[in-house]
């Protein structure tokens, strides 16, 4: 499950922000 900084689901509509995992630090 890596995505720091990677925008993930762009299908989707823009409503909520993109999930940042904590995987990141």
């Amino acid at each position: 499950m890596s995505g720091c900084g990677e925008r993930r689901g762009t299908t989707r509509p823009r409503r909520r922000p993109p999930r940042r995992p904590r995987r990141c630090r």
